[in-house]
């Protein structure tokens, strides 16, 4: 069995299933940069900096390591600072090659230790301090291989709680006021769900290196969803907890861009599971189907690895 305690949530008329850390392996925080500063809270601040200082200082799971992957134009006072803030525990590694933060991200993940790796932009920022413990305490179930938090936009707002297929990937509950519940309290549980973004996303480094990493074929967009599906084909479930809520200034530091190439390629690979999400509801109302084709193709484990 799984150590855990039950108790009641006084937001939703239901009980919070919560799991007991029982050791503190270390975790491999991993952060694409460039060193881009952006304002937050009326302060111009290098992003970066700000996502390690506040998960050092607010956050109360220490066991960590940071591998921030910094493109050549980063500033030599944003290295000297990380170093700074991090110091035995960061390691800075160079980037001179065309943006892929797929690349990038598997690069950070070659150079780290950790028996678990955080995906984490530069743009995000721990808002409840015991969020890695929340996330680390489901892999005491071995069927679990991704966790993922609720992100919340600078004002609030909901960025992400977990995608959906309808069968567009959609961040669920995008723009929705802060105490949203959801429908049947979708917002406030922990439950299952097919992917979760990798602005914040918790896995092992076993299950990491089984599926391949992200997809380099993926520079852009959609490697999350990519890794995700590759994933749950291994075996694993991805999990979304509300409990664990980090903020994701998204597109301060890049314009998000949608590339069709991208599209079309995360819908050959994954267009029945995106035109049939067992976590989409049917009865409602579906976006425009962006993956149907002309030609029939057939998706297995080894086309999906990239």
């Amino acid at each position: 069995g799984i150590a855990a305690d039950v108790e009641f949530d006084p937001q939703t008329p239901c009980v919070r299933v919560r799991r007991r850390l029982s050791r503190q392996p270390l975790v491999s925080v991993i952060i694409p940069t460039r060193g881009s500063s952006a304002e937050l809270r009326g302060q111009t601040v290098p992003l970066v900096v700000n996502t390690v200082q506040t998960l050092l200082e607010k956050s109360t799971y220490q066991n960590l390591e940071f591998i921030v992957v910094a493109d050549t134009p980063t500033p030599p006072e944003v290295r000297a600072e990380l170093a700074r803030l991090g110091g035995d525990r960061m390691m800075i590694v160079d980037y001179d090659q065309a943006f892929n933060f797929a690349v990038k991200n598997n690069i950070g993940v070659a150079h780290s230790s950790g028996e678990f790796v955080l995906l984490l932009n530069d743009d995000t920022e721990i808002i409840s301090p015991d969020a890695l413990e929340t996330m680390l305490a489901f892999f005491a179930d071995p069927t679990v291989g991704i966790v993922g938090p609720i992100l919340h936009f600078e004002d609030g707002t909901i960025q992400s709680a977990g995608h959906i297929f309808s069968p567009d990937p959609t961040d669920m509950y995008r723009l929705q006021p802060a105490d949203t519940r959801g429908a049947h309290n979708y917002v406030r549980v922990q439950r299952e769900a097919s992917s979760v973004i990798a602005a914040c996303l918790l896995t092992s480094r076993t299950v990491f290196e089984e599926v391949g990493g992200l997809s380099t074929q993926f520079p852009g967009n959609w490697n999350d969803i990519d890794f995700a599906l590759k994933v749950q084909q291994a075996g694993y479930r991805v999990i979304f907890t509300p409990h664990a809520k980090f903020f994701h200034f998204e597109s301060k530091t890049r314009v998000a861009l949608r590339i069709e190439a991208e599209v079309a390629k995360l819908g050959h690979r994954w267009g029945d599971i995106l035109d049939d999400d067992p976590y989409f509801n049917p009865r409602l109302q579906r976006y425009i189907n962006l993956w149907r084709s002309d030609f029939h193709t057939d998706r297995s484990y080894e086309e999906a690895m990239g």
